[in-house]
């Protein structure tokens, strides 16, 4: 593409040139070297040649192709700003994002710094927040520990014993030494075993959790069981186990009436629990 036409592209005239310069040091002619750039390639236009208009200059950009080479306009106004910042780094692999200014910037502006402040109170307020929760949990683990003193040592003829709970003593549980594979979440079991009872048996079964005697009586623990933060989890776990190793405790699962209403079935929670104690017992003697 002509030189000229290049031009044109960044300029509405060519009355905008007023001076022509070689390398700097030798002014040439305006109208001379603007009729010549009508008939030369970019790819020929030597880069040392600068066009200045008023406040502005052309350049010749070169690229590793050099049939792809342009010309560029760079702004030769003085900013006029009042407004005056405080850098905080000349490195611009330091510099900050303002979504305000929309581009990296060498210091803070007043938007930045406010957003900066709520971010150290926010920060502050969540650990706060956080060393309030683990304290919580800290005082519910030791509650729990100071009632499992209470807890009797569980025998094998605790394992797969039967027994009634829930309102009205309306749910029936069954010890079992481990719970089947499967998915539980909020003592709701998705027992995914297919080797444990049949899958019409199985989706019957709507509760999961632990089980300790107390003066000769098996009853459900309650337990919150953390369902996020690793060190929670970590540290639940752990205790929950040193149960289940002392013999203190062990895991249980059972029915409501509410399941056997929703797939309108006859059945209820005892008669099902003991219709198939046999194939659970023997699902885990396997």
């Amino acid at each position: 593409m002509e030189t000229y036409d290049l031009l044109m592209e960044l300029i509405d005239s060519e009355d905008l040139i007023t001076s022509v310069y070689y390398k700097e040091e030798f002014k040439l002619n305006v109208k001379d070297t603007l009729d010549l750039m009508k008939n030369t390639h970019i790819m020929n236009f030597s880069d040392n040649i600068v066009l200045y208009g008023e406040d502005f200059k052309i350049i010749k950009i070169e690229t590793d192709n050099i049939q792809d080479s342009f010309l560029f306009k760079v702004s030769l106004k003085k900013p006029n700003k009042k407004k005056e910042f405080k850098p905080f780094t000349l490195n611009p692999y330091k510099f900050l994002y303002s979504e305000e200014l929309q581009t990296p910037v060498p210091f803070k502006t007043i938007k930045m710094l406010e957003e900066e402040k709520e971010k150290i109170q926010n920060e502050a307020l969540k650990k706060q927040r956080e060393e309030e929760k683990w304290n919580n949990f800290i005082s519910y683990i030791e509650d729990l520990k100071s009632k499992s003193k209470f807890y009797e040592v569980l025998t094998d003829k605790d394992i797969f014993s039967t027994f009634s709970g829930g309102k009205s003593d309306s749910c029936e549980y069954i010890t079992v030494p481990k719970l089947p594979e499967g998915h539980y979440e909020f003592k709701y079991p998705n027992i995914k075993d297919e080797n444990f009872l049949t899958y019409d048996d199985r989706k019957l079964f709507d509760f999961a959790g632990y089980v300790a005697k107390i003066n000769g009586k098996l009853e459900i623990i309650e337990l919150i069981t953390p369902f996020n933060g690793d060190k929670y989890i970590d540290y639940f776990n752990e205790f929950i186990s040193n149960l289940i190793n002392e013999n203190k405790i062990t895991f249980v699962i059972g029915s409501a009436p509410e399941s056997f209403y929703f797939y309108r079935l006859k059945e209820r929670p005892k008669g099902f629990i003991d219709r198939v104690k046999k194939d659970i017992i023997k699902y885990y003697k396997n």
